[in-house]
């Protein structure tokens, strides 16, 4: 039996999502608790070991205007919106930081072993791609797909851009970019869900 007091400052973990903005965390939150809640910091804060080969891979996409470019530039663009909120609403909270909340950093796969699990946990859900799209968060999603690329995938080949180019190619070709922000949205859920080897 735990006794109350050794719980004090453990941290709750009582929103598993990336934390994008303000209106993601009722306030109450951390009034409600006695202990501090832990908040999830978003994937593409982790870029950063990537970022140049990132904005190359994006001028690389732009200059040869595939059909899927587009879906690329948005999700980019909604990966950046997702961490410079995240560092905003960061920089308004750190007063609270160690006693009403602390972050962490999940650690899971996002490479084409988690995308074929995803591919499982969604089809487990018996509902159609587009209605399950309709409840998640793009803009999350959008951040998991854009690490799956320019982190995961972009070691995986080598730190290859061509090579990248044509694996994304290959992907935006077979599956529709609503297919694939669910799947990628579904990474994280996997990890919270204790089955894609996360920890």
């Amino acid at each position: 039996m735990v006794n109350e007091g050794s719980m004090k400052n453990v941290p709750i973990i009582a929103f598993p999502d990336a934390i994008s903005d303000g209106g993601m965390i009722p306030a109450a939150s951390f009034l409600y608790f006695d202990q501090p809640v832990m908040l999830m910091s978003p994937p593409a804060y982790r870029l950063g070991a990537t970022a140049a080969q990132s904005m190359e891979f994006v001028q690389l996409v732009a200059r040869r205007k595939p059909a899927w470019g587009d879906h690329l530039q948005r999700a980019f663009s909604l990966a950046r919106y997702q961490n410079l909120h995240y560092l905003d609403l960061m920089d308004m909270l750190e007063p609270l930081r160690g006693t009403a909340f602390d972050l962490s950093v999940l650690s899971y796969p996002a490479d084409t072993h988690a995308l074929q699990r995803s591919a499982a946990l969604l089809e487990s859900t018996q509902l159609p791609t587009e209605q399950f799209s309709g409840h998640l968060n793009e803009v999350s999603a959008a951040a998991e797909l854009v690490r799956h690329l320019v982190l995961e995938m972009y070691i995986q080949h080598g730190r290859d851009l061509e090579r990248l180019y044509e694996y994304a190619d290959e992907l935006f070709s077979r599956e529709s970019c609503e297919s694939l922000l669910a799947k990628a949205y579904l990474f994280r859920c996997g990890c919270c869900a204790g089955r894609s080897g996360c920890c």
